[in-house]
């Protein structure tokens, strides 16, 4: 579970705008503290609140977003009532379609939480899994051992940039830490902001590449191109207890992963 604060950048919002929407009974948080009142969030309502974005970047309000919560109405049901206002502007309301993860006249696959979104810069110590042997778990290891000597870890979630290059598609895999400041100790450099269409896939990593699969079909229906390399996000995975990574990132049993899918894409 994410306090407020680290879930609200994971969101793309703020805690002020959660603490407002859990007010409204908008939004609500997945449990709170008896004891401090502390609000804490699981990864798996990010879906739920990047719609509630979507929505509200379409000129949607507040008020007007509880009442389709309350009444039980479906976030396709409101995009057709505002569909006679946008359609001058189609490409306009692709996008936005997009955002929210709903496509009303053609099918895309099982995928129905795809939100499209600005990614952020971010500054990261990287480290090829080809280095190790191709031991992705081992690179991890190693590069959080790396990053945590040299005291210079971000409170963000660890990645994996997945590159296909050349005709054959050959593929790499580096992993990539957030850090707060460069260090001899590691490479680091800064992953660029981008525009993504982004999934939330939950369990094992073994039906990690069924997900990719269902969110490029949703990204070639958009009429958007994909573009490398991927983003995967390790938003709660296992690691050993040594690293003393953030507690909110770490579980034990597979089906309790929670990963996000971060497709770059370009129009």
């Amino acid at each position: 579970m994410f306090r407020i604060a680290s879930f609200a950048a994971l969101g793309g919002t703020s805690a002020k705008v959660l603490r407002d929407y859990d007010r409204r009974r908008l939004f609500r948080p997945g449990w709170v503290d008896p004891q401090t009142g502390y609000r804490l969030y699981s990864p798996v309502q990010l879906p739920e609140l990047r719609r509630i974005l979507a929505l509200r970047d379409m000129g949607v309000s507040l008020d007007a977003i509880a009442d389709v919560i309350a009444q039980g109405e479906s976030l396709a049901d409101v995009l057709r009532q505002r569909r006679g206002a946008l359609e001058a502007a189609r490409r306009e309301i692709d996008r936005r379609l997009a955002a929210v993860g709903i496509e009303l006249d053609r099918g895309t696959g099982d995928l129905s939480d795809v939100v499209l979104r600005e990614l952020r810069p971010q500054l990261v110590a990287t480290l090829g899994v080809e280095s190790v042997v191709g031991d992705i778990e081992r690179a991890f290891y190693e590069l959080e051992l790396r990053v945590r000597d040299a005291g210079a870890r971000a409170s963000r979630p660890p990645g994996a940039l997945h590159h296909h290059r050349g005709a054959k598609r050959r593929a790499s895999v580096e992993v990539f830490v957030p850090v707060r400041r460069p260090d001899p100790a590691f490479d680091a450099r800064q992953l660029p902001a981008c525009r993504a269409a982004t999934a939330i896939h939950r369990g094992s990593y073994a039906t990690l590449v069924t997900t990719h699969r269902e969110l490029l079909g949703w990204i070639r229906a958009a009429g958007l191109k994909p573009l490398d390399p991927l983003r995967v996000i390790y938003l709660q995975f296992g690691a050993e207890s040594d690293l003393r990574l953030p507690a909110e990132y770490l579980v034990r049993a597979d089906e309790d992963y929670v990963t996000e899918l971060q497709q770059p894409v370009d129009s």
